[in-house]
């Protein structure tokens, strides 16, 4: 890697972490609640919940940010669906 390309590759990391860190701070003043993970090498996911959703905010090294929204339909599962539930977790992971 030439001293220019450290030198971009510093810069984006520089802008990329002053991002996540004021999408935290707004987060923070707005007390809602959120976490920080990290499932690949190269981003920081802030995982925020809210009632009725879940938000996957991916902090990518080269810059970018990857969002995905889970949103509930509304439907309750009674007791009883905690069995299925588990049951279609481990068919998925199996």
């Amino acid at each position: 890697m030439s001293q220019r390309d450290r030198s971009d590759h510093s810069e984006s990391a520089k802008t990329n972490l002053a991002t996540l860190l004021e999408f935290t701070a707004a987060l923070e003043a707005d007390r809602i609640d959120y976490s920080l993970r990290v499932v690949r090498l190269d981003a920081v996911m802030v995982l925020v919940t809210i009632p009725g959703q879940r938000w996957e905010i991916e902090f990518m090294r080269d810059g970018s940010i990857e969002v995905e929204r889970f949103v509930s339909n509304g439907e309750i599962d009674q007791q009883e669906g905690t069995t299925g539930l588990l049951n279609q977790i481990r068919h998925l992971l199996g």
